[in-house]
Order: structure tokens, then sequence, then C-alpha cells
């Protein structure tokens, strides 16, 4: 589904997903991206992996080990039971906590514009 609707678009994206959508996307860039996908934001990226992800969530797995080719944010609270990986940053990358809201949108909203 990530494929064709990116492939359907024109025009610099910028891709926002949100739990078992984070991690599609992580898959497809690590798989068959477009050259006109600049970035992504992954909120809460489900564990599909962890010990305590549900039956239901686990046929997405596994995570690809690959770097991504596009500048990737990836958005958690320090207390998201949901994910076991939070605190650890095993595949490198900058981790910056406490970050306001209001500065991580420039960033974004800087980042976009760049590319358009």
């Amino acid at each position: 589904a990530v494929d064709r609707t990116v492939r359907s678009l024109t025009g610099p994206l910028f891709l926002i997903g949100h739990s078992c959508g984070s991690v599609a996307i992580t898959q497809w860039l690590a798989g068959s991206p477009s050259g006109h996908v600049v970035g992504a934001l992954l909120v809460a990226p489900a564990d599909v992996e962890g010990p305590a992800a549900p039956d239901a969530i686990r046929g997405q797995a596994p995570l690809p080990l690959t770097p991504l080719p596009v500048r990737t944010h990836v958005v958690v609270g320090d207390d998201d039971v949901a994910n076991d990986t939070v605190g650890d940053n095993p595949r490198g990358g900058e981790v910056e906590r406490d970050l306001p809201v209001t500065t991580f949108v420039e960033r974004l909203r800087d980042e976009v514009a760049a590319h358009t």
C-alpha cells in the first residue's frame, strides 16, 4: 500500500506513520524507496519483534537492519510501554530528549522546505 500510494503522488514527500504504519514505512524505505521521498517521521513505532508484541502485529517482522536512505525522525515517549526499545539506540543516530514540540515542528518544516 505504501508503494502504490507514494508512486501515485508527485513532488517531494515526507512520510508520516504511527505504530504499525511506522513499521510499514520503514520496511518500504529499506526495500524500494522512491526518489521523491525526502524524509520520514515515525511516531511511536510498534515493537513488532518484542516479546510483548501481540500476535496481530508480529506478521510485520522483521524490521530492517540497514540504514534508511532518507533522514528519519523517530518520536517516542519515555513511558511507552508498548515499545521495549525506548531509551535504546542500537542502530546509531542522534537521540535528543525533552525536545519542545515547537522546536521539533520548526525543524521538520525547515527540512521539508529545503526540498521544495
